[in-house]
């Protein structure tokens, strides 16, 4: 009797025991479902959004659908990357369309290859025909505009060309604007008579020849009347006929080379404030801002500077014997990209609000640069800034890097198996196997 006791109670013991586990798992459950918490420990950070990624869901005022036309056994590949979406805001709505099945959908769509993803915001549709965050996230940012803004490049002054794919071309930034939902135009102001009426954003990059009165005189109206336009020099490259227009805001553009041209931290202006990448300007001319602006109204700050230990060199940085000299060269630090932004007038509309950036090299994004540390991101945040489109000023998506690689010899393979496939397990049993047999001895 004594010992029946004594196995109904270790019995009742184990059956609340069980309940009270079963209450906490479920409990936790609960909470867990009601607040997701992502945690990604790996170096290179390949299971989170870029910031830019983060920044672009979370502004979403609208529903953005995003419909995925996989194979069945491609759908975790779809799901892992448009979770790490629908995980920052609740306004992205996903469907998966395997087309092999729904046929009708994918004729809709005009679905010609496996992995597209259509991306919707109402009637604004666009697609990426690959697995990529950052295709996907600037999917994302042409759906959201209302209207898509228009970049003009100036011709006619041996400028760096949108449609040159040579190493000193602009062709990869004229795709990067692109992807990021701008149409990409040039314009031969002397030809159009004023900056059309459709330009968001006007660029000046690395003129090499002058530009007429005329011609400077059409730039500096479409600033006054709250215009956006960045402006790109180069060294030995001077008279180009729009430094009035830099010094008539307080800019003045040095002849000089700066030395060691490489810029790691920035200031607080809204360009660079996210910047943590390097930028390196081969050949870059320094920019000095008046002590006193000529314009009150018009606030200028340093958004690129050099080290203190930089220099600009007076003479020809090209023969490669650059050095300091004393009494002739500025020391640095040395600002390479200055922004300017204010009513001409003082009027406080912000539609009559210019905005102007100013870098002293156009070589930092050509086709051999672009891509370089931060180069790339820095160009295309100011563009953004001068847009007036704060949502995608960030550090944009770049393709992962393999990390660190856990390289295994034979001998660690077999001990990893050994341990993982029979110890453990053995040890788990032997553990039960002990715990019956006590019990077993002691009832």
């Amino acid at each position: 009797m004594f010992k029946l006791k004594r196995s109904t109670s270790y019995t009742m013991n184990a059956v609340v025991l069980s309940l009270i586990v079963a209450g906490i798992l479920a409990a936790l459950n609960f909470m867990g479902s009601r607040h997701t918490k992502r945690f990604d420990f790996t170096e290179q950070k390949l299971f989170s959004l870029a910031p830019q990624s983060i920044k672009v869901v979370k502004s979403l005022k609208d529903e953005v659908k995003i419909t995925g036309f996989f194979k069945a056994q491609e759908k975790p590949l779809f799901d892992d990357l448009v979770n790490k979406y629908t995980y920052h805001s609740n306004k992205i709505k996903v469907n998966f369309v395997d087309p092999d099945k729904d046929v009708v959908l994918a004729k809709q769509y005009k679905i010609k290859k496996y992995q597209t993803i259509i991306v919707e915001r109402g009637k604004r549709e666009t697609r990426v025909e690959s697995l990529s965050e950052e295709k996907l996230t600037n999917a994302m940012i042409q759906v959201g505009k209302d209207k898509t803004p228009v970049v003009y490049f100036t011709k006619g002054h041996q400028e760096k060309e949108i449609q040159d794919t040579e190493r000193e071309g602009y062709a990869q930034v004229r795709d990067a604007l692109k992807e990021e939902g701008y149409e990409v135009k040039d314009v031969l102001l002397l030809e159009k008579g004023a900056v059309p009426s459709d330009c968001d954003v006007l660029i000046v990059a690395g003129p090499q020849k002058p530009f007429l009165s005329k011609e400077a005189e059409v730039i500096l109206e479409f600033l006054k009347k709250g215009g956006s336009a960045m402006v790109l020099l180069d060294p030995e490259s001077s008279k180009l006929g729009i430094e009035s227009i830099l010094t008539q805001v307080g800019i003045t553009a040095e002849e000089e080379n700066a030395a060691s041209p490489v810029v790691s931290s920035y200031g607080s202006h809204d360009i660079v404030k996210e910047q943590k990448l390097a930028s390196f300007y081969p050949l870059s001319r320094s920019l000095t801002i008046a002590k006193t602006l000529p314009n009150a109204n018009i606030k200028v700050t340093p958004i690129a500077k050099t080290s203190p230990s930089s220099w600009g060199e007076t003479a020809s940085i090209k023969t490669g014997k650059a050095k300091f000299d004393e009494g002739k060269d500025r020391k640095g630090p040395l600002n390479l990209a200055v922004a300017a932004e204010g009513s001409w007038t003082g009027n406080p509309n912000k539609e009559d609000e210019l905005r102007l950036v100013v870098f002293g090299d156009s070589d930092f994004v050509n086709n051999g640069s672009f891509e370089f540390s931060g180069n790339g991101n820095l160009f295309l945040n100011s563009v953004a800034w001068l847009n007036n489109d704060v949502s995608t000023i960030s550090i944009r998506p770049t393709a992962a890097s393999s990390g660190k690689k856990l390289m295994m010899t034979p001998a660690d393979i077999r001990l990893v198996f050994v341990l993982t496939v029979i110890l453990v397990p053995l040890a788990i049993v032997g553990s039960g196997v002990g715990v019956w047999w006590f019990r077993r001895k002691t009832a």
